[in-house]
């Protein structure tokens, strides 16, 4: 089932939402590259576009199922031009009280179902949720999935941001275990990454 929206699955912001829409959002893309980049929300939408069925997982434990529509990770890696070194990427949310940050590996950018998307089952992505785009790695716990990004920085090492640093995995990698599907209710077994089981 892929019939929640938005608002139907808990929303958290560790550092607080930003205040107001981030109506005029650009995300800067720097660090190890050749060339500094600024890309709009227009521009997004230029790139080509996708619709999946994946689900938003938390470490909290809970997963829901919806349908996102974006632009894979690798066109967004096809903007610039890496360095030999870059091996990670950092993301910096525009935040509340303080800045939110958290890095993935290159590897994970190239994850077959990673996204930056822009839209949620049907309709613009929410402010309240993250919007007006975000990266969206389904195989990685969520906080992974840093909202409201304002900068995406290439580095050569995995650094700890504001879970991590509070004791969540470095790498969000989602184990084997059980889950709540907001989707029906019921508890799931997982097989750890991605969860494709239901």
């Amino acid at each position: 089932m892929t019939d929640k929206n938005e608002s139907d699955w808990p929303l958290y912001a560790a550092e607080g939402m930003p205040k107001g829409e981030l109506t005029d959002w650009r995300l800067r893309i720097d660090g190890l590259v050749e060339e500094t980049l600024e890309v709009s929300l227009e521009d997004l939408k230029k790139l080509p576009r996708e619709v999946k069925s994946m689900r938003l997982s938390s470490a909290t434990g809970w997963s829901v199922r919806a349908e996102w529509e974006g632009v894979p990770m690798k066109e967004i890696l096809k903007l610039v031009k890496l360095k030999p070194e870059a091996s990670h990427v950092k993301f910096y949310s525009a935040g509340g009280r303080t800045v939110y940050t958290s890095t993935v590996e290159l590897k994970d950018m190239e994850y077959r179902n990673a996204m930056f998307v822009y839209g949620v089952n049907g309709r613009p992505l929410t402010h309240k949720d993250g919007g007006p785009a975000r990266p969206l790695f389904p195989h990685l716990w969520g906080y992974k999935s840093v909202k409201w990004p304002v900068r995406m920085e290439f580095t050569d090492r995995m650094e700890p941001g504001y879970w991590e640093s509070r004791g969540y995995d470095l790498d969000g990698r989602i184990p084997p275990g059980t889950i709540l599907d907001i989707n029906t209710g019921r508890r799931r077994q997982i097989k750890g990454g991605e969860i494709t089981e239901f």
